[in-house]
């Protein structure tokens, strides 16, 4: 696995490293001095199940785009991240205690807890509201939901479909997601989803 940067303008193609421990990488973070990747050391899809979980064996990795330094972090089952409003990464990880939202101080190499939850939620995710809500890929017809990271037990469906989604990305208050069925791209401005209303009480299945 090799990383190369491609400048849109020149179209100009630089080698910045490679990566020995890697034969695959499922996800990749671009922060302003590293980027991010997710991947194993081994050939075959990752997990397309929302429902259970199973790790694979992925692993964690920076690579400095000053230095070119590569770094294997301690994050044993990492599973996904993305950006938060100010661009610093947050990874979602399954430890002893749970699965855990965990934003990263590069500067300091420490993580702070942002979410936790003891029962597999998610496999994909990403970030909007200014880094307080978070969109989520379920499994089903429920599609993609967000909730609030103060408040993650309480949840909206954004794009309720059956295809399962994955891939899901945001970035200037619009979310991108790939849907498994039919390999089609759903994408969509956040505003145009979210609404503002009172809490609604469910009362049975015919009302």
């Amino acid at each position: 696995i090799a990383l190369y940067s491609y400048h849109l303008d020149t179209e100009e193609i630089t080698y910045i490293q490679s990566f020995r421990a890697f034969k695959r990488v499922d996800r990749m973070l671009v922060t302003e001095k590293r980027v991010y990747l997710i991947g194993k050391d081994r050939y075959g899809p990752g997990s397309a199940d929302s429902v259970s979980y199973s790790h694979q064996g992925e692993k964690l990795m920076w690579c400095s785009l000053d230095t070119k330094e590569v770094n294997m972090m301690a994050f044993e089952e990492p599973m996904d991240m993305a950006l938060d409003a100010d661009g610093t990464p947050v990874f979602y990880i399954h430890t002893e205690d749970g699965f855990c939202l965990l934003r990263y101080n590069e500067a300091e190499d420490t993580a702070q807890v942002l979410a936790k939850t003891e029962n597999y939620r998610m496999r994909y995710f990403t970030l909007c509201n200014q880094g307080e809500s978070i969109v989520y890929a379920t499994s089903g017809i429920r599609g993609l939901v967000l909730s609030d990271i103060s408040d993650w037990e309480t949840e909206s469906e954004l794009y309720a479909n059956g295809n399962f989604f994955d891939a899901v990305c945001g970035a200037n208050g619009w979310i991108a997601c790939r849907a498994y069925t039919g390999k089609s791209i759903v994408y969509f401005p956040v505003e145009q989803v979210q609404k503002k209303t009172d809490t609604l009480r469910y009362l049975s299945v015919t009302y």
